[in-house]
């Protein structure tokens, strides 16, 4: 099921929501104050790879009176795919492109300009090891903070 994603630039906090920078994440099936004056939709996810979340205006790309989240979304969890979604991320055309997943994912983390999504569930951890067994990859947790269930 896709959760709902909005834009929002007021700086407050809204109860059911997880917020990084000016995109707010729906975590409950009921959000709280402050949503009303928001436009809401639905996310776009990468079902067996990751999703990072940002929005237009963040971006530069767009007035903050017609802003939206923006969706990119790798294809899969391997590491070249994963390379090629944050290496085009609006924020990384024109710098040094990452050659370790790990790195790359650690940026996106701790820019503050992305929600990350992986297989369609919030992700608020640091990268999980990748590992290969029988041909495809599986998660280990490692520690790791996962929320899968909302």
């Amino acid at each position: 099921m896709s959760n709902l994603v909005a834009f929002s630039l007021s700086g407050s906090v809204i109860p059911g929501t997880y917020q990084v920078g000016n995109v707010a994440y729906a975590t409950a099936s009921a959000i709280g104050s402050g949503s009303s004056n928001l436009t809401w939709g639905y996310e776009v996810c990468a079902i067996g790879g990751y999703t990072f979340i940002t929005d237009s205006y963040t971006q530069s790309l767009s007035p903050s009176a017609s802003a939206s989240p923006l969706f990119y979304t790798s294809t899969s969890t391997s590491s070249a795919d994963i390379l090629n979604t944050v290496n085009a991320l609006p924020d990384r055309v024109n710098q040094p492109a990452f050659n370790n997943e790990n790195t790359a994912i650690n940026w996106v983390q701790n820019s503050g300009k992305y929600i990350t999504l992986f297989t369609c569930s919030l992700y608020t951890g640091s990268i999980p090891f990748l590992l290969q067994e029988n041909g495809s990859y599986i998660l280990q947790e490692n520690g790791d903070r996962i929320i899968l269930n909302f």
